[in-house]
Order: C-alpha cells, then structure tokens, then sequence
C-alpha cells in the first residue's frame, strides 16, 4: 500500500537534472523504478533485496525465489527441513519435478507453454480451474476481468501484491517481477472483444511512444512489455506512485504554489507535444493520470493511454471522463 504520511516535494531534485529510466540498448535499466512505497518487512517474498546476479538466484520448496547467502549469513537459522534448491528459472519439466504437487490440474498442462519459470505462487490459494468450463475456466468473473489471487503468478514469473487500481477496462495489480526482483503494474485487460481491440490500440501507441522517448524526457509512462495470460492481455509497466488527485486530497485541498503548478504544467505540456508530434489524442487528461515518478519529487508521467486514439482515425463520441469532458465533446462538436 502507499505510504500515507505527509508528501515533501523536494523540487531540487528537478534542477539536478534527475533521470528516469531509460532503454539502454536492448535492454531495460531498471535501477530507478520507484514504487508506491515501501514493501512492508512482514510480506512474505516481496520484500527481498535486490539480486543483480539472476543466474545465481535460488528458489525453495515452495518454488520462490530467494537471494544467495552472503557469507556473514548463519546456515544453521534455517528450517529443520532440508530446503531443496535450484538455479531459476526452472524449466517446466523441472518445475513439474521439484513442485508439481503444489500446482494444480490446469497449471500442469498450461506450463508447458513457458521456457522459463520464475516464480509459481504454492502459497496462493489457487483457484482449481475445469479447462473448457464457463467465465474462462473459471478464471473471470461475470464482467470478463480476471479473478486474481494474492500471492498467485502470472506467466509463472510475475507475483500479484495487490490491486491498486480498476476501471472499465479491468484492473491494474501491482506486482513482484521475480526475474529482475523489481516491482511494476501490470494492467489486467477485461477479456471482453471490445476491451481487448482498444488494448491493442493502446499497446500499439505506447510502443510508438517509448521508441520515441526512449530517454524519458516528454513524461510519457514507459511500457515493459505486454503479454497474454489466460486469454487476457496484460500490460506491464513502471510502477510510480501517488496521483496529482491523490496529491491534492493529502494536502487537503488546499492546493499548491505557482511555482510547483507551473512544474506541473511544463511536464504536461512536454508530454503533449510529443503527442501532437505523432497524431495521437490522450482522450483522458485529468489528475488521476498524471502520477508522481516517487514520492519526494515533483516529477512526473502522464499515464492511461486506454482512451487514446490517432487523431485521423475514428474517436469514438464517448470519451473523457464525465467531470473532466470537454464542452465540444459534450456538444457533440
């Protein structure tokens, strides 16, 4: 959960030039993914360090990922049980081996479909799923948006935490990623055709928009990667944290400086232009999605692409939401 303590906005932060994360290569720098807050030290396996070494990361009996021991670590404080291990990710073969019992009819067949495992959720109360059964085996609900469990995988690499967001498009969960040990969102599309078409309109911007900004200066929300899971499609993203909405309602409506306003501003209309630049429409602008880089600083990203269109293909007559919506929207102009 976010901290909820007061927010100090360090706005030197800004003229020291601090970066966001960036594609270096082909590969993702992750180092300056910030979450929503802290991970409390009581979460079983989100709370471990980070591991910059993944080949030599273990998981235990219970198929998760544990760090190697540091050599001032005390072997003997350990479990009475012999804790059997392996280097991840596993293969399917091994981890029907080393796990199976704990998996359930459905995963046994499904995981065939994935070259490498990272993490299988055997502390989840998993849902026992018939193949070929009504509301997706029983894995969706009677909207069509994914039944997610706490605790439970997705793609057998990526630990559910908890919900921190819903709409009519589906969820969002925020989740443990066990093959970098980082933190992301992971946006739950509804498997409804008309969500799923609109998903795809939305990865196809946000691939435009990272090649684009691939050095994050316009603050536009940088997908990781997008991937289906049980007949969704999902989105994963950096994980940031509160809102300007949720800002504004700490700081008991009060509002803010000019100054802070005006960084706000220029950050928005930085990301705009860009937008301009390649055709495309926000279709939702508003202050829950315009999202702090991390708490402490005035940075940030404009997110939810889910309304988005290009400005010469066909804009749906219902956009924006209903307190935000523009007046020639509203006309029908």
């Amino acid at each position: 959960m976010l901290d909820r303590g007061p927010v100090q906005l360090d706005n030197d932060k800004c003229r020291r030039g601090e970066r966001e994360p960036h594609l270096s290569g082909s590969r993702l720098d992750l180092s300056g993914l910030c979450g929503g807050g802290a991970v409390r030290n009581n979460t079983s396996r989100s709370s471990r360090s980070n591991n910059n070494n993944n080949n030599n990361t273990m998981v235990d009996s219970h198929g998760n990922a544990l760090p190697p021991l540091s050599p001032s670590s005390n072997n003997n404080s350990s479990s009475g049980s012999e804790i059997e291990q392996k280097p991840v990710p596993l293969s399917p073969s091994e981890a029907l081996k080393y796990h199976g019992t704990g998996l359930t009819d459905y995963e046994k067949q499904e995981i065939e479909k994935y070259p490498e495992v990272y993490y299988l959720g055997l502390d989840a109360c998993k849902i026992n799923a018939k193949p070929g059964s009504a509301l997706n085996s029983g894995y969706d609900d009677d909207n069509g948006s994914y039944n997610k469990v706490i605790h439970d995988h997705v793609c057998y690499r990526y630990e559910i935490l908890e919900v921190i967001g819903k709409g009519s498009f589906g969820q969002v969960i925020r989740a443990l990623d066990h093959k970098t040990n980082q933190h992301v969102a992971i946006k739950i599309i509804r498997n409804k055709k008309r969500f799923h078409h609109q998903a795809l309109v939305e990865v196809r911007i946000l691939d435009e928009l990272r090649k684009k900004d691939a050095d994050g200066s316009y603050n536009v929300i940088h997908m990781l990667d997008y991937f289906y899971f049980r007949n969704h499609l999902c989105i994963s993203f950096e994980l940031m944290s509160l809102n300007l909405y949720e800002l504004i309602k700490k700081n008991n409506y009060q509002g803010f400086s000019l100054s802070l306003i005006r960084r706000f501003c220029n950050s928005i209309v930085k990301c705009l232009r860009l937008l301009y630049a390649e055709n495309i429409i926000h279709c939702d602008l508003k202050p829950e999605n315009v999202l702090l880089k991390q708490r402490g600083s005035s940075l940030i990203k404009v997110i939810d692409f889910g309304s988005s269109c290009y400005s010469h293909r066909k804009v749906y007559t219902y956009i924006q939401s209903r307190f935000y919506r523009s007046p020639e929207v509203i006309l029908g102009l």
